[in-house]
């Protein structure tokens, strides 16, 4: 009987040590992890979209009560108006190629030429305009005849505004084109009309009648106006020079 309850008593022990040990074990299970919780941070890039929506919100660009300005573009200057020449007359010498007008009243006379060379002269009353036309790319000077030292001069003077054209500007003529502008003493003035294949000078002397010339790389004419022709009518002529070849 003794045994018995001893061995009960063994087995009640054995019983009880499983169920604790059952227990204990129970309760050191480690626990599963609890699942991370979602980062709501948004990219860096989306932030800033965030933001600037945001913004586009709540901060409007300001506005102007000032009314708006037209701008102003500055036209290039305009050639100015080529003088009146209506009425007149024309000159035009197909062998020299050269035209410009005058006035209709001027009677045209040939005064001589030759096959390098003419000379006419437009006039009315004391009026008149004396004008020389030279090839000097063939023209040949006789040594000794009359007039030889200013024709020495005419073909030097077209020599350098010839061969200096691409230098040649439009306006006031410099000390060494007033040195090949004229037949007599250097001019009191002296102006320079350039175009696109010829060049004029005009010259005033002081004491002489006003002289005009005109170079082209073949031809050089000389325009020798009377005093009593006035400044209008000299520009006008000067407006309407053209060479035709």
């Amino acid at each position: 009987m003794r045994r018995i309850t001893s061995l009960s008593i063994l087995c009640l022990g054995t019983v009880l040590l499983t169920g604790c040990g059952q227990k204990l074990v129970n309760q050191t299970q480690p626990t599963p992890p609890a699942p991370a919780q979602q980062n709501q941070t948004l990219p860096q890039a989306d932030q800033q979209t965030v933001l600037l929506s945001e913004d586009s919100k709540t901060k409007q660009p300001p506005t102007s009560s000032l009314e708006p300005v037209a701008l102003k573009t500055e036209q290039p200057p305009s050639s100015p108006p080529a003088l009146e020449t209506q009425g007149w007359a024309t000159y035009s010498n197909i062998k020299f190629g050269l035209e410009f007008q005058y006035p209709k009243e001027f009677i045209a006379n040939k005064l001589g030429g030759g096959a390098d060379y003419e000379e006419w002269e437009l006039k009315k009353g004391d009026n008149f305009l004396h004008i020389k036309l030279t090839n000097w790319k063939t023209y040949i000077i006789e040594e000794g005849t009359p007039g030889t030292f200013y024709e020495e001069i005419a073909r030097g003077n077209w020599e350098y505004f010839i061969s200096n054209f691409s230098k040649i500007k439009t306006g006031n003529c410099n000390d060494d084109e007033k040195k090949h502008s004229s037949t007599l003493a250097n001019p009191e003035e002296c102006k320079i009309f350039k175009k696109d294949n010829y060049v004029i000078i005009d010259t005033n002397e002081d004491g002489h009648a006003h002289e005009l010339f005109a170079y082209n790389k073949n031809i050089g004419i000389s325009f020798d106006f009377a005093k009593n022709i006035n400044e209008t009518t000299i520009n006008k002529i000067i407006d309407s020079i053209k060479f035709t070849k």
